[in-house]
């Protein structure tokens, strides 16, 4: 009869020193410190989707529905939300700096609990790589989510079953990826005759969906278990289009960070002949060489195929940082003892920040504004400088969100928005006041909000003007609508041929 080991503790492992603390600690601070900069400098985004997940984050503790939002994802939006709400948007970087750090504390304890002979070169590959510095101070849903999984893994490779399955409950409410990870769970509760735990795998999914049919208007022929499976808005074929297979592959450098690269296919060779199905320390070795191989094959067929919303995102590569990291660390100790050089971390931190020169030559931190950014916040100042426009159209219903996020509005306070989407673009209610750009208006990965020029036109929309800027050699323009008629009924072409400022006609130029 085999007897099962005990399970150990999900703390610092054995081999735990100062002197093995020490680099890591070293190199947390340095990334504490360039992160807070980034973070407090930068305008912009790093994305535009970060403004979205800020957006939903600012306002949810007063407009509950952001909380089920399925783009917003409820573990990101809630997460968030408290920051948004005291500290706007400093308050969510900062909090993004301390899920960084704790990433990185949780690679160190895996890499000892593997046998790493200097475990801090896992956290400290991991803050190195280039993504995970630019998403320490940002609003996206990679580094909460890389967090949760490295977390379940620790729990995996401690046999705390129970506590792997939590995390990995919670996955799918960050990430689409989550639910892949739930199957994987499911199998491993299988095979370790953990079976017992798997409903907790499905509980949180269960509460999101019921949650969003009480909270949006319940649907009497839906049940509340079909709500999140009608709400999921991604189309099987993507509006991002596709692109080479390859592309994940020839960027991966860029993921690992350039000059510790090379040790990560090393790494990777040496973990899968440590693979054993026998072993709980083979497993665990399966689970690390596995898990990012398999995110990298499988964003490379969506982005080849362009299937589920898939746009080609390096990002997506961010939610397994922690396993680059371990396979790097794995690669550079081999290198170090192989040829007997010295001072591994030291040269490990040099390879980290080498990169940094590459932002004198290609400014990236802190973020700008970028053009499409300038001319929304040119759209958002005319409209709040103008009284009498407000009155007539006082609902705003914009495609790019930085408009949102430069009037501090939500897109979904009826009094004063609407969301952004077909159903209320095609409807044109009396008193909006829409903005529409040709990047955000046009592409979406949910096609029910993609909108196109003759798609207003049709509706009736009047245009009003067009807010453009030639910046740096990038030529961005968004374009300012009204519906028919204003929020008292009347004409809006009354109200638009008293407007001050450059007008153009109510067609655009060239147009028929």
């Amino acid at each position: 009869m085999t007897v099962e080991a005990p399970p150990q503790e999900l703390a610092l492992p054995k081999n735990a020193s100062s002197a093995s603390l020490r680099p890591l600690a070293i190199a947390m601070g340095v990334f504490a410190v360039l992160s807070a900069y980034g973070a407090v400098k930068s305008q912009g985004f790093l994305e535009a989707d970060a403004v979205t997940h800020y957006l939903f984050a600012r306002f949810a503790l007063h407009e509950h529905h952001y909380l089920v939002n399925v783009w917003g994802r409820p573990l990101i939006t809630g997460l968030y939300a408290i920051p948004a709400m005291l500290g706007g948007v400093l308050g969510v970087r900062f909090l993004s700096l301390a899920l960084a750090l704790l990433c990185a504390g949780i690679t160190y304890i895996v890499a000892g609990k593997e046998g790493y002979r200097w475990p801090a070169l896992a956290g400290i590959f991991l803050l190195a790589q280039p993504l995970m510095y630019l998403h320490s101070f940002s609003e996206l849903t990679e580094l909460p989510f890389a967090t949760l999984i490295i977390l379940a893994f620790a729990a995996f490779q401690s046999r705390r079953f129970l506590l792997m399955a939590i995390a990995i409950a919670l996955a799918p409410l960050g990430r689409p990826e989550g639910f892949g990870f739930i199957l994987l769970a499911a199998i491993a509760l299988v095979v370790y005759r953990k079976w017992w735990w798997i409903p907790i795998l499905f509980i949180p999914l269960a509460i999101w969906s019921y949650a969003g049919w009480c909270i949006w208007t319940p649907d009497p022929h839906t049940h509340w278990w079909q709500w999140l499976i009608k709400a999921w808005p991604y189309s099987v074929r993507s509006a991002y289009g596709s692109g080479n297979p390859f592309a994940y592959l020839a960027r991966m450098p860029v993921v690992v960070s350039p000059f510790i690269f090379p040790a990560m296919p090393i790494g990777l060779w040496l973990t899968c002949r440590a693979i054993s199905f026998r072993t709980h320390e083979g497993r665990c070795n399966l689970v690390i060489a596995a898990l990012p191989v398999g995110i990298f094959f499988v964003h490379s067929i969506l982005w080849w195929k362009g299937l589920m919303a898939s746009s080609g995102e390096l990002r997506y590569l961010l939610i397994v940082g922690p396993f680059w990291a371990l396979l790097a660390a794995r690669g550079w100790e081999w290198i170090w003892m192989r040829f007997n050089w010295r001072a591994p971390h030291i040269w490990a931190g040099v390879a980290a920040l080498l990169p940094i020169s590459a932002n004198f030559y290609y400014n990236v931190v802190p973020f700008h504004l970028y053009a499409s950014d300038i001319v929304a916040r040119d759209a958002a100042e005319w409209y709040k400088s103008d009284l009498k426009l407000q009155q007539a159209f006082p609902r705003l219903m914009s495609s790019p969100p930085m408009v949102y996020y430069f009037l501090d509005r939500s897109s979904s306070d009826t009094k004063r928005a609407l969301d952004w989407g077909r159903p209320n673009v095609m409807s044109a209610p009396p008193g909006t006041l829409l903005i529409w750009d040709p990047i955000y208006g046009q592409i979406n990965a949910d096609r029910s909000m993609c909108v196109t020029q003759e798609d207003l036109r049709a509706a009736g929309w009047l245009f009003v003007r067009r807010f453009d800027i030639d910046y740096a050699d990038e030529y961005k323009y968004c374009d300012v609508y009204v519906s028919p008629k204003t929020a008292a009924g009347a004409p809006a072409s009354s109200v638009v041929a008293t407007m001050p400022g450059p007008l153009y006609s109510p067609w655009l130029p060239g147009s028929d």
